[in-house]
């Protein structure tokens, strides 16, 4: 699912940009009659989630068919590992953002456990995409830290941005963000109010990136997770998911 170390790496002076590049295949799959695959973009809108659930599991099973694929062993590659290549077609901005939580949910009990990591390894690679892509300068720290807060602002869906890791991402590059504008070397040419945030879980999370920043100065094996602040976050999480149902989604993002 999603992984802040997308944004922490952007916090040495001297990061190495991410390579991006689609795989490639590790063994020769089937030849096949040429057949459209629709393409599941960034349509799925507020469908019920079940639904874009059941349209990930389409999708999938649509790839299997067109190469041939017809087990768990046929789509692992010949060192056992679950073979991406199957969907190297697509681009990985293409893919509907939400359809892919689902999978990393494994919404409706519908998806394997290689398909559950491959959803979660497509949605941190749009945000490394999207952060790192092709043209990014690696002496500008904040055009990815930004672009990624836009990404998670714009195309996570009601679902992902009511989990926790979310909240999680989004609180870590806010502060980054500001720590960043505060220092004459990292800044960037101004402030975005457009990158401020009211979600009060996400602040209080940065206010638990604050403690840390500060319990570094005297322990440097200070956890963001043991900070005062991020205790209370996290269960004011927990009591949201007893407390708001399906249609309550609109009032944590």
């Amino acid at each position: 699912m999603l992984n802040v170390s997308s944004f922490m790496s952007v916090r040495s002076m001297s990061w190495q940009k991410p390579t991006i590049q689609k795989s490639t295949f590790s063994e020769t799959l089937p030849e096949t009659k040429t057949q459209e695959v629709t393409r599941p973009q960034q349509s799925s809108g507020m469908k019920p989630f079940s639904e874009v659930a059941t349209d990930g599991r389409a999708f999938l099973d649509q790839q299997y068919e067109k190469h041939g694929v017809k087990n768990t062993f046929q789509y692992r590659d010949k060192t056992g590992t679950f073979r991406r290549e199957v969907f190297s077609e697509f681009d990985l901005m293409d893919l509907d953002r939400r359809m892919l939580y689902a999978m990393t949910n494994n919404e409706g009990g519908q998806f394997t456990a290689e398909e559950v990591r491959l959803g979660e390894s497509w949605m941190e690679d749009q945000i490394q995409q999207v952060m790192f892509g092709q043209g990014s300068d690696p002496t500008d720290y904040q055009t990815p830290i930004i672009n990624g807060i836009k990404f998670l602002d714009d195309m996570a869906s009601p679902e992902e941005k009511a989990s926790f890791e979310w909240i999680e991402a989004r609180a870590t590059a806010q502060f980054m963000y500001e720590q960043d504008q505060r220092d004459p070397i990292r800044r960037g040419k101004g402030d975005d109010e457009s990158l401020s945030t009211t979600n009060p879980l996400v602040l209080l999370l940065m206010s638990a990136h604050g403690e840390m920043w500060e319990a570094h100065k005297t322990d440097m094996t200070a956890r963001l997770e043991n900070q005062s602040a991020y205790k209370s976050a996290y269960q004011q999480w927990l009591s949201q998911q007893d407390s708001f149902g399906e249609y309550s989604l609109d009032m944590l993002v």
